[in-house]
């Protein structure tokens, strides 16, 4: 179907952001001061309120309460991966918002759900691709917003359309939600099996990772040059989650035949632990996993028998763990581990058998894991791809 094109201008409202002064702000709620939405409670899947600023009523025009319909955009972030993040705000709140983000407010010509779905596709995230940088910071300019062109069949057709986007995205969220309980799952097992091992109500013999460790290396620098389309995976920082491992960024290697490539090679039911950056960050090599090698911001722990690498895992992505990993960061000047760092990282040990049984239940949970997290891949594309449809007028006719 061939859909006439609008300016956003042309159907929409834009809307600054608040402007505020220091003394204007609390954190706290009070009679005289209403929730601020800044660029980071803007996420993909909504508002994440855990992070939320309070400013003063007398900042606030009327204009600037945010209500339902509105779409809210990040416009001004460090990041280029976040600017230009939009969510619909889908009830009315009682809440403003900061002067990083910018409001469109739909007129009856569109529906809103329709014209929030344009601001969640891959054709508007290209066409702001040229975002003009400053030094520290990108920014989404008015003209940005007001000159996109949008497809716009008549509103009997725009609501059909969201009506269909709205159930591909719940059958996204439903699998996205499945996978949070799963998680849940794995830590309320923890729990149940070794209580909370910073308190250690259950007095298990605490050990250091020196003691417990076989073998103990970090990735190279210098493996740019051996990148390549296929071959050998190469595992990064961002592979490595808190306890879990992350694929879905993979650089592949040919990796040479010497004694580097060897001794950053990994095997099955290694650990991988972050050493800079986004310091303790763990995961486990698991069965039957390709040849891969560690880049330089990456530890390798094997440990020796009587000792489950899972458990060792799952214990130092607790509290336990990360309260060590944070007094180990230098004094947040530049987040670094050594060896001798990693080995005195201290674990509660319990006899190994209960630390096998964990293990046993770790890897069903992570069997379910997957299979769910490929049914989510499923989903995502499906959704993704009716949204391009969408706005390519081939959805519904």
């Amino acid at each position: 179907m061939s859909l006439d094109l609008v300016s956003i201008k042309s159907i929409s409202k834009q809307i600054r952001g608040v402007s505020y002064s220091p003394n204007d702000v609390n954190s706290e709620a009070s009679d005289t001061h209403v929730k601020l939405l800044r660029a980071n409670n803007v996420t993909e899947n909504g508002i994440n309120l855990s992070d939320v600023l309070f400013v003063n009523r007398k900042c606030v025009s009327e204009q600037q309460v945010l209500r339902k319909g509105d779409i809210l955009i990040v416009a001004s972030s460090g990041s280029k991966k976040i600017v230009g993040r939009a969510i619909l705000i889908e009830d009315d709140i009682n809440c403003t918002f900061g002067a990083f983000c910018k409001v469109i407010r739909p007129t009856s010509k569109v529906n809103y759900s329709y014209l929030s779905y344009f601001f969640r596709s891959s054709d508007y995230r290209q066409r702001i691709s040229h975002l003009s940088a400053g030094a520290n910071i990108n920014n989404l300019k008015n003209d940005d917003l007001d000159d996109l062109q949008i497809p716009l069949p008549p509103l009997p057709i725009q609501k059909r359309i969201a009506e269909i986007l709205d159930a591909a995205d719940a059958l996204r969220r439903k699998d996205q939600e499945l996978l949070k309980k799963y998680d849940e799952l794995a830590q309320a097992i923890f729990l149940d099996i070794f209580g909370d091992p910073v308190k250690n109500e259950r007095g298990w013999e605490l050990k250091k990772i020196g003691d417990s460790i076989d073998f103990l290396t970090s990735g190279s620098r210098g493996w740019a040059k051996y990148y390549s389309k296929d071959g050998d995976l190469f595992l990064r920082i961002n592979n490595v989650g808190y306890n879990s491992m992350r694929l879905e960024d993979k650089i592949f290697v040919k990796a040479p035949e010497n004694a580097e490539s060897k001794r950053t090679c990994v095997r099955e039911r290694d650990i991988l632990l972050s050493i800079t950056a986004d310091l303790g960050r763990t995961c486990v090599i698991p069965e039957n996993f390709p040849r891969a090698y560690i880049n330089q911001h990456l530890a390798l722990i094997r440990l020796k028998s009587g000792f489950n690498s899972d458990f060792v895992s799952s214990v130092l992505a607790t509290d336990l763990g990360r309260n060590q990993f944070n007094k180990l960061n230098k004094g947040g000047v530049k987040a670094g581990l050594n060896f001798e760092d990693i080995k005195s990282i201290e674990f509660i040990n319990p006899p190994v058998d209960l630390q096998n049984r964990y293990s046993n239940l770790i890897r069903d949970i992570r069997a379910l894991y997957d299979f769910s997290k490929n049914t989510l891949d499923i989903s995502e594309n499906l959704f993704n791809s009716l949204i391009q449809k969408a706005f390519k007028g081939d959805l519904v006719s």
